[in-house]
Protein backbone atom coordinates (compact mmCIF):
# COMPACT_ATOMS: atom_id res chain seq x y z
CA UNK A 1 0.00 0.00 0.00
CA UNK A 2 2.70 2.26 0.77
CA UNK A 3 4.80 1.41 -2.16
CA UNK A 4 2.91 4.19 -4.47
CA UNK A 5 2.11 6.70 -1.93
CA UNK A 6 4.59 9.55 -2.57
CA UNK A 7 7.51 10.24 -0.36
CA UNK A 8 6.72 13.74 0.70
CA UNK A 9 3.35 12.03 2.09
CA UNK A 10 4.77 9.34 4.03
CA UNK A 11 7.43 12.39 5.47
CA UNK A 12 4.64 14.57 6.51
CA UNK A 13 2.39 11.76 8.18
CA UNK A 14 6.00 10.54 10.48
CA UNK A 15 6.63 14.26 11.13
CA UNK A 16 2.81 14.91 11.93
CA UNK A 17 2.35 12.12 14.34
CA UNK A 18 6.21 12.58 15.88
CA UNK A 19 4.76 16.31 16.60
CA UNK A 20 1.99 14.16 18.41
CA UNK A 21 3.59 11.79 20.59
CA UNK A 22 4.63 14.80 23.29
CA UNK A 23 0.41 14.72 23.94
CA UNK A 24 0.37 10.53 24.27
CA UNK A 25 3.39 10.52 26.35
CA UNK A 26 2.29 13.18 29.00
CA UNK A 27 -1.12 11.45 28.95
CA UNK A 28 0.34 8.17 29.64
CA UNK A 29 2.50 9.59 32.02
CA UNK A 30 0.08 11.00 33.90
CA UNK A 31 -2.65 7.81 33.79
CA UNK A 32 0.86 5.83 35.62
CA UNK A 33 1.30 7.94 37.85
CA UNK A 34 -2.18 7.88 38.99
CA UNK A 35 -2.43 4.06 38.94
CA UNK A 36 0.83 3.19 40.40
CA UNK A 37 0.81 6.01 43.30
CA UNK A 38 -2.45 7.55 43.55
CA UNK A 39 -1.65 11.31 42.04
CA UNK A 40 -1.52 12.98 39.31
CA UNK A 41 0.73 15.40 37.63
CA UNK A 42 -1.14 18.75 37.47
CA UNK A 43 1.41 19.94 39.88
CA UNK A 44 4.13 19.44 37.59
CA UNK A 45 5.99 21.93 34.90
CA UNK A 46 4.40 19.98 32.36
CA UNK A 47 0.67 20.96 33.26
CA UNK A 48 1.43 24.66 33.62
CA UNK A 49 2.24 27.25 31.02
CA UNK A 50 3.66 27.57 28.45
CA UNK A 51 4.62 23.96 27.97
CA UNK A 52 0.81 23.05 28.72
CA UNK A 53 -0.17 25.25 25.66
CA UNK A 54 2.80 23.26 23.61
CA UNK A 55 1.82 19.87 24.19
CA UNK A 56 -1.72 20.60 24.56
CA UNK A 57 -2.83 22.87 21.45
CA UNK A 58 0.30 24.05 19.25
CA UNK A 59 2.38 20.94 18.58
CA UNK A 60 -1.43 18.86 17.76
CA UNK A 61 -2.22 22.72 15.78
CA UNK A 62 1.12 22.28 13.85
CA UNK A 63 0.26 18.37 13.20
CA UNK A 64 -3.12 19.42 11.98
CA UNK A 65 -2.02 22.09 9.33
CA UNK A 66 1.23 20.32 8.00
CA UNK A 67 -1.38 17.04 6.97
CA UNK A 68 -4.13 18.94 5.83
CA UNK A 69 -1.55 21.24 4.11
CA UNK A 70 0.38 17.79 2.90
CA UNK A 71 -3.41 16.92 1.71
CA UNK A 72 -4.16 19.60 -0.54
CA UNK A 73 -0.76 19.58 -1.95
CA UNK A 74 -1.78 16.15 -3.31
CA UNK A 75 -4.57 17.30 -4.60
CA UNK A 76 -3.17 20.25 -6.72
CA UNK A 77 -0.28 17.74 -7.54
CA UNK A 78 -2.90 15.03 -9.24
CA UNK A 79 -3.29 16.11 -11.94
CA UNK A 80 -6.80 16.23 -14.10
CA UNK A 81 -6.64 13.38 -16.19
CA UNK A 82 -5.01 11.05 -13.09
CA UNK A 83 -8.00 12.26 -11.30
CA UNK A 84 -10.27 10.56 -14.01
CA UNK A 85 -9.13 7.04 -13.25
CA UNK A 86 -8.24 7.19 -9.73
CA UNK A 87 -11.24 6.45 -7.39
CA UNK A 88 -12.09 8.21 -3.87
CA UNK A 89 -10.68 4.59 -2.60
CA UNK A 90 -7.42 4.94 -4.17
CA UNK A 91 -7.04 8.46 -3.15
CA UNK A 92 -7.03 6.98 0.66
CA UNK A 93 -5.41 4.40 -0.20
CA UNK A 94 -2.25 6.87 -0.65
CA UNK A 95 -3.12 9.05 1.46
CA UNK A 96 -3.77 7.21 4.62
CA UNK A 97 -1.15 8.11 6.63
CA UNK A 98 -2.28 11.96 6.70
CA UNK A 99 -5.54 11.16 7.20
CA UNK A 100 -4.59 9.40 10.65
CA UNK A 101 -2.75 12.18 11.70
CA UNK A 102 -4.97 14.88 10.86
CA UNK A 103 -8.24 13.49 12.38
CA UNK A 104 -5.75 12.62 15.56
CA UNK A 105 -5.18 16.22 15.74
CA UNK A 106 -8.33 17.28 15.33
CA UNK A 107 -9.54 15.09 17.60
CA UNK A 108 -6.93 16.57 20.38
CA UNK A 109 -8.21 19.85 19.12
CA UNK A 110 -11.71 19.15 19.85
CA UNK A 111 -11.23 18.53 22.97
CA UNK A 112 -9.21 20.70 24.32
CA UNK A 113 -11.89 23.49 22.96
CA UNK A 114 -14.57 21.62 23.86
CA UNK A 115 -13.25 20.73 27.58
CA UNK A 116 -14.79 22.69 30.19
CA UNK A 117 -11.79 24.26 31.42
CA UNK A 118 -10.76 24.90 27.73
CA UNK A 119 -10.45 28.28 28.05
CA UNK A 120 -8.09 28.65 30.89
CA UNK A 121 -5.59 27.17 27.99
CA UNK A 122 -7.14 29.55 24.98
CA UNK A 123 -8.21 32.56 27.23
CA UNK A 124 -10.89 33.71 24.66
CA UNK A 125 -12.76 36.27 26.49
CA UNK A 126 -16.30 35.39 24.96
CA UNK A 127 -15.66 32.30 26.90
CA UNK A 128 -14.75 33.73 29.85
CA UNK A 129 -17.20 35.79 30.38
CA UNK A 130 -19.74 33.17 29.39
CA UNK A 131 -18.53 30.29 31.93
CA UNK A 132 -18.03 32.33 35.17
CA UNK A 133 -17.75 28.92 37.52
CA UNK A 134 -14.72 27.82 34.80
CA UNK A 135 -13.00 30.98 34.99
CA UNK A 136 -12.69 31.42 38.71
CA UNK A 137 -11.83 27.94 38.88
CA UNK A 138 -8.97 29.00 36.34
CA UNK A 139 -8.20 31.77 38.26
CA UNK A 140 -8.23 30.09 41.82
CA UNK A 141 -6.23 27.11 40.80
CA UNK A 142 -3.75 28.79 39.03
CA UNK A 143 -3.46 25.41 36.85
CA UNK A 144 -2.66 27.56 33.96
CA UNK A 145 -1.48 31.13 33.45
CA UNK A 146 -4.18 32.80 33.25
CA UNK A 147 -4.29 36.65 32.83
CA UNK A 148 -6.88 37.40 35.35
CA UNK A 149 -4.48 35.27 38.13
CA UNK A 150 -3.46 38.59 39.89
CA UNK A 151 -6.16 40.97 39.25
CA UNK A 152 -4.19 44.04 40.12
CA UNK A 153 -0.85 42.53 37.83
CA UNK A 154 -4.08 41.97 34.76
CA UNK A 155 -5.46 45.80 35.41
CA UNK A 156 -1.68 47.10 35.53
CA UNK A 157 -1.22 45.76 31.87
CA UNK A 158 -4.41 46.67 30.61
CA UNK A 159 -4.01 50.34 31.42
CA UNK A 160 -0.23 50.35 30.46
CA UNK A 161 1.18 51.00 34.22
Amino acid sequence: MLHDTPNYIKRTALIGASLLIPFVLALAANTLDSLLFGRTLYASWLWHMPVLAIWVLWLPLAAALLALGSIAVYEVRTTHAERKYLTVLTTIRRIWPLLAVSLVALGILAVVFGHDSGHCLVQNPVTTATHIPQTLACIQHGSANYPLQHPTEFLKRALGL
